[in-house]
C-alpha cells in the first residue's frame, strides 16, 4: 500500500533545524518505511543527518568548516521536503497501518484538498536581475483535480514606506525556473498563482521576499 505524505519543515534556529532532521529520520527509521519520491529517499535521509551529527562534532571542537557543511546539509534536507510529494512504502511492521501518517508526523496529501496549498521559494542566480524560481506542484482544486498548466509569478516593490502594487513578472511551466527582469539591488515581495490549461486560477501562494542581486 502507497500513501502519499507530505511535511514542512518548520523554521527555526539551527539547533532547532538540526532536531527536526534528527528527529524525522528517527521515525522514518523506527517504524521501519522506505521513504521515495522527488528527491526524496530513506538513504539519503540517513546520509545527511549521519553528515550532521559528525559534524556537529567537529564544529563543537573548534572546526568552521565543518559548521558551514551543517547549513549545506539543513538546507539539503529541507529541499527534500520541498518538491511534489513525499511517498512512504509501508514494509512488514507498519504495512496497512492508518496511523502512519500520525507516527511520522505527516500529512496525508489530498487531491483537490484545502490544505493542498502552493508554496513558493526563490533565490538569485549569478546573473543580476534575475532568480531562480521553486513552486510545490499542487493538484488545482475541483470536481476533477488536476495539476496546474503553469503559474503567474507576481511581484511587487518593498520599500521602507511598504510593498507596491503587484504586477505579474513572469510565467513559469514547470515547478521550478528562472524569471527575469527586475531591478538590481531592489526588493521585491513575490508570489506564484497556479492556472489551469482553460485559465483558470487557483489559490496565489503565501509570499516571500527577496532583495535582487
Amino acid at each position: 500500500m502507497r500513501q502519499k505524505l507530505i511535511k514542512t519543515p518548520p523554521p527555526g534556529s539551527i539547533p532547532e533545524r538540526i532536531q527536526f532532521a534528527k528527529n524525522d529520520a528517527a521515525n522514518i527509521k523506527k517504524y521501519e518505511v522506505e521513504a521515495t519520491g522527488i528527491p526524496n529517499n530513506d538513504v539519503k535521509i540517513y546520509v545527511i543527518t549521519d553528515k550532521i551529527d559528525a559534524d556537529v562534532i567537529l564544529h563543537d571542537e573548534g572546526d568552521e568548516a565543518a559548521g558551514k557543511r551543517v547549513l549545506v546539509y539543513l538546507s539539503d534536507y529541507k529541499d527534500m521536503y520541498f518538491h511534489n510529494v513525499f511517498f512512504i512504502e509501508d514494509k512488514i511492521n507498519i504495512s496497512g497501518d492508518p496511523n502512519l501518517a500520525n507516527l511520522l508526523k505527516y500529512e496525508f496529501y489530498k487531491k483537490g484538498g484545502s490544505g493542498n496549498k502552493a508554496a513558493i521559494k526563490g533565490k538569485n542566480t549569478s546573473n543580476k536581475g534575475e532568480i531562480k524560481i521553486d513552486i510545490l506542484r499542487v493538484m488545482m482544486e475541483g470536481p476533477k483535480p488536476k495539476f496546474a498548466h503553469h503559474y503567474d509569478i507576481y511581484g511587487a516593490l518593498v520599500t521602507d514606506e511598504g510593498i507596491g502594487i503587484d504586477s505579474m513578472v513572469g510565467q513559469l511551466f514547470k515547478a521550478k525556473g528562472l524569471v527575469k527582469g527586475f531591478n538590481s539591488g531592489d526588493k521585491y515581495s513575490i508570489y506564484a498563482i497556479p492556472v489551469d490549461i482553460d485559465g483558470n486560477e487557483g489559490k496565489p501562494t503565501p509570499s516571500f521576499i527577496i532583495r535582487i542581486d
